[in-house]
């Protein structure tokens, strides 16, 4: 006789396609749900959130650099023209100081050349009844003939250079035919004054309506 034994129902079947039981199972856990960790979820929220922080700063940083190099360059351009603008304003001023430093120098020299041709003039009225070749007009001491606050031959200066002359020169002068002197009475124009007679007329008027009778050759 075959005796029929029955197993206790402890355990709900195992399903082969679903290793998790039907029946039974977790103690802890009766709704059949896996379970939820709220650290972990707590720990991913915190993640998260640092990595948006993260990258919301870098695309404040970046943005930053970009304005900050966008200065830069502004600067480094506004430098750069300033910079062309002064040497351009230095170069202009410096051509116009040139310019100017020309025009002096031509003003001065035809100032000099006007005096010189003046001192030669007197010079060469000075000598009296003597004459020089133009060709020795390069001895005369121009520069040793003053010139007066007023701009005026200095007579004085102008009479030691003709004695000078006379005497270091001589044979350069071509003596020429003498002046007949006017001896009209109370008339003392024409009437040959030596240069020491000249310098001691009494004013200096005087001293150049007579200079044109003054004779070198005697003294």
């Amino acid at each position: 006789m075959l005796v029929k034994f029955i197993r206790p129902k402890l355990f709900a079947p195992v399903d082969d396609n679903n290793p998790n039981p039907v029946d039974g199972g977790n103690p802890t856990n009766n709704d059949n749900k896996p379970s939820d960790n709220s650290e972990d979820t707590v720990k991913y929220a915190s993640f998260k959130k640092l990595l948006d922080e993260k990258k919301n700063l870098s695309s404040k940083h970046s943005d930053a650099l970009a304005k900050l190099a966008e200065y830069e360059a502004r600067d480094k351009e506004a430098a750069e023209r300033k910079a062309i603008e002064e040497k351009k304003f230095t170069e202009v001023l410096q051509t116009k100081e040139q310019e100017l430093n020309e025009l002096r120098n031509t003003v001065g020299t035809m100032k000099k050349n006007e005096e010189d041709f003046r001192k030669v003039h007197s010079f060469l009225n000075g000598l009296g009844d003597s004459k020089l070749e133009s060709k020795y007009y390069s001895l005369i001491p121009l520069d040793d003939i003053r010139m007066t606050d007023e701009g005026d031959i200095d007579q004085e200066s102008l009479v030691d250079v003709i004695t000078n002359f006379k005497t270091d020169h001589k044979r350069l002068l071509i003596s020429q035919k003498p002046v007949i002197p006017n001896n009209k009475t109370g008339d003392s124009s024409g009437k040959k004054l030596s240069p020491s007679q000249w310098r001691a007329l009494k004013s200096s008027k005087e001293m150049a309506a007579r200079y044109k009778d003054v004779d070198f050759s005697l003294e």
